[in-house]
């Protein structure tokens, strides 16, 4: 009875094909695709538990949802969503449990899983088909903020992982100062599989397929930049040698005299093995190309976005360097980047929405939506159906607009905001549109 009951009840969730609103969640059994699912007979149950004790069902057993349903529920403070499953006729067993809280205007999707090593996907969704209003890639600081005084580190905007990455080739020149753990990996796999190293370093080294001004256009306001100096010439580097620096601040330069309501921060990440005259001769080019337009120093992360366009300044140049005249934003007081080094999107997303609740709002703060591969991965990258590159190993995170609403969420719950989100190949997933979404939300308090 409790089946057919079930099934009469979600018949009115159905018909909403819109998504999870605000102030809900849903959860939608779509295993009826899942090979595993159907050979084993999974079922789903649900239970909701507050302070120790089942509050739904009454009955406080799981909830069964049909293959092909949806359930959807209020967000309720201080509730937790456990989602059970059972195999042919076996007993329940707890698969996951989240906070409600952070489910805000989530759906969550049991559906194929990103990776071959879990037998069915619990995915994040947040209505990313919805683009109702989201302003041009291109000029969506010129479009949301002319004249708004929002903070600028209380803006949700992309960022672009190793943003000179998409250069690399197989004539690229290694990189002499690649941090010792990720060389030895490099260098015992390429033995495990017999390859030319360099093609290994290259498959997961790339992190970005496209030109960092295609990227500005693609509406990243924050590149990541890892500096270099190699065979006598400022580069960027994730491994081996990527684009060179001239070109990245060519593009730049590009950008931004297109379109001067526009802000990006340059954050050099890294310089490994760079000397005193190298950051200078870095200096020199940023100088040359944008003098009058790099934010001083006496501006801060939360300054006001209008100061910034109303005084023509468009680059905030963020590194780890000592300088003397040159707008230098220290990397240390000026932005929190927290590296989570995970492969899997579970273990990466609960740490991110963690970290992000304890934010500063004094700092920009990078949440680091990256998967990071680890050597198994590496190992398993010539058996059909595994990620044999970085790109595909990304791909595994399925929505990111999904990830985007609980850790934004999550950031919510703590009176703070997601500032910038850092992606490997955004065009591949619907990050902008989940972001511009958030802004116009704040935007119409």
């Amino acid at each position: 009875m409790r089946r057919v009951l079930t099934g009469v009840f979600l018949c009115i969730f159905i018909v909403n094909s819109h998504g999870a609103q605000r102030g809900e969640f849903c959860v939608e059994n779509n295993l009826y695709g899942v090979f595993y699912a159907v050979v084993n007979y999974i079922s789903i149950g649900l239970t909701v538990e507050k302070n120790g004790r089942t509050v739904f069902p009454e009955s406080g057993e799981p909830h069964e949802l049909g293959w092909g349903s949806t359930w959807c529920r209020p967000v309720n403070q201080g509730e937790e969503l456990v989602i059970h499953e059972a195999s042919y006729w076996g007993s329940w067993s707890s698969k996951k449990t989240f906070s409600t809280s952070l489910l805000n205007a989530i759906d969550i999707r049991l559906e194929q899983a990103g990776r071959y090593d879990e037998n069915y996907g619990i995915n994040l969704v947040s209505r990313p088909a919805d683009t109702q209003g989201i302003p041009d890639s291109s000029r969506w600081m010129t479009d949301l903020y002319t004249n708004q005084s929002t903070p600028l580190n209380q803006i949700c905007m992309l960022g672009t992982h190793n943003a000179g990455s998409y250069a690399i080739s197989l004539l690229s020149a290694r990189d002499p100062d690649m941090d010792k753990p990720i060389k030895e990996i490099f260098d015992k796999v390429g033995v495990l599989l017999a390859l030319p190293i360099k093609e290994v370093m290259k498959w997961w080294g790339i992190t970005q397929s496209m030109t960092v001004y295609n990227q500005l256009l693609s509406g990243a306001r924050y590149l990541d930049i890892r500096a270099r100096k190699i065979n006598g010439k400022l580069v960027t580097a994730h491994g081996l040698e990527g684009a060179s620096m001239a070109s990245v601040v060519a593009d730049l330069k590009r950008f931004l005299d297109e379109r001067p309501g526009e802000i990006v921060i340059f954050h050099v990440h890294d310089s490994h093995g760079m000397t005193r005259a190298d950051e200078e001769e870095l200096f020199a080019l940023m100088e040359a190309n944008f003098s009058g337009r790099l934010a001083p120093e006496s501006l801060s992360p939360s300054t006001a976005i209008s100061e910034f366009q109303n005084n023509g300044y468009q680059v905030v140049f963020v590194s780890g360097f000592w300088s003397r005249g040159f707008p230098n934003w220290s990397k240390w007081s000026a932005i929190s980047n927290p590296w989570h080094d995970q492969n899997k999107p579970y273990p990466l997303l609960d740490e991110v929405a963690g970290e992000i609740k304890r934010r500063s709002n004094s700092q920009f703060h990078v949440a680091q939506l990256i998967l990071t591969a680890a050597e198994s991965d590496f190992k398993t990258m010539l058996l059909p159906g595994w990620p044999q590159n970085l790109r595909q190993l990304v791909a595994t995170i399925r929505y990111p607009s999904g990830q985007f609403q609980y850790i934004n969420n999550s950031a919510q719950l703590s009176g703070r905001r997601a500032n910038i989100i850092l992606q490997d190949f955004p065009e591949d997933g619907d990050l902008y549109n989940a972001c511009m979404k958030e802004n116009i939300r704040r935007l119409s308090f």
